[in-house]
């Protein structure tokens, strides 16, 4: 099969710049990335006293009480989330954490569309006798999965750049580091959320509705799971049912966390793909 793989991957290419869908996901994660660093490129000395004001909390440990004073950063109460903004540059440090909120949403729009298409207007015909079901299905998730690679590491490489050239300069081979950490977790972040979507594709022959099925999905699950907490500790069982329940065990710098965070990558894709090849392969085209 991975003969086969390569094959359909080798098409690739020419399908890409032709799908709109594709390209409208490049443009928008394109216009995310750089407003995030526009915003924070205005807003530095901001920032920085608000990290400032952080740091001097974090030397004396972190108590519920303090938390309201640093003002936008109370939400940082993950471990791994006050480790990144503790020891890292201030405007890096947020850019890497707004990107990573961001992912989910960018991705899922970049892998909409990975057999919604030939499925609908019936192309998969043609396909279909060249290739296995399954051999499409895996070479069109791995094809996605590059393109969200390909687009995050320049999107973040090029507004990382600019951010070191206006941030406090107190580290910069840190920032080095920081930045292609940045770039591989997110490409790693990302891989269920393409499984998600290869998973939709298949019963869902339709671009925008397979995307507005996953999001929906995902607000739901994620109000379910942090708002209905609230109210019982139970609800909380539905945050996990979203791949975002990973995204601070890969921020963190515990390495047995951080395992712990690829496992849930490998696990929810493996279930996403599992189903989605049963799926793929018994269904009418």
């Amino acid at each position: 099969m991975t003969g086969e793989i390569r094959r359909i991957l080798s098409f690739e290419p020419a399908r890409a710049k032709n799908n709109p869908v594709i390209i409208l996901a490049v443009v928008s994660a394109a216009l995310y990335f750089i407003v995030i660093g526009i915003y924070l490129g205005r807003a530095a000395d901001e920032i920085n006293s608000a990290f400032s004001e952080f740091r001097q909390v974090a030397e004396v440990g972190f108590q519920e009480s303090d938390v309201p004073i640093i003002g936008w950063l109370k939400d940082a109460t993950d471990p791994a989330l006050q480790a990144l903004f503790v020891g890292h540059s201030p405007l890096l440090a947020i850019f890497f954490w707004l990107a990573l909120l961001g992912t989910p949403w960018i991705v899922m729009l970049v892998a909409s569309d990975q057999t919604a298409s030939e499925l609908s207007k019936r192309h998969i015909r043609f396909i279909l006798p060249r290739v296995t079901r399954r051999g499409l299905f895996m070479a069109r998730l791995l094809s996605s999965w590059i393109v969200w690679a390909a687009i995050s590491s320049i999107s973040l490489f090029l507004v990382g750049i600019v951010l070191m050239q206006i941030g406090d300069g107190e580290n910069r081979n840190s920032d080095y580091i920081l930045m292609f950490r940045m770039i591989w977790i997110l490409a790693i972040y990302g891989i269920p959320f393409i499984a998600l979507m290869a998973f939709i594709n298949t019963f869902i022959s339709n671009a925008f509705l397979s995307y507005l099925l996953a999001t929906g999905a995902w607000s739901i699950f994620w109000v379910l799971g942090e708002v209905g907490s609230w109210v019982h500790g139970g609800f909380r069982f539905f945050s996990y049912l979203i791949p975002t329940a990973v995204k601070y065990p890969l921020l963190s710098e515990d390495p047995q966390r951080f395992l712990a965070g690829v496992g849930g990558v490998a696990g929810y894709s493996l279930v996403f793909i599992f189903f989605g090849i049963l799926i793929f392969s018994r269904r009418d085209v």
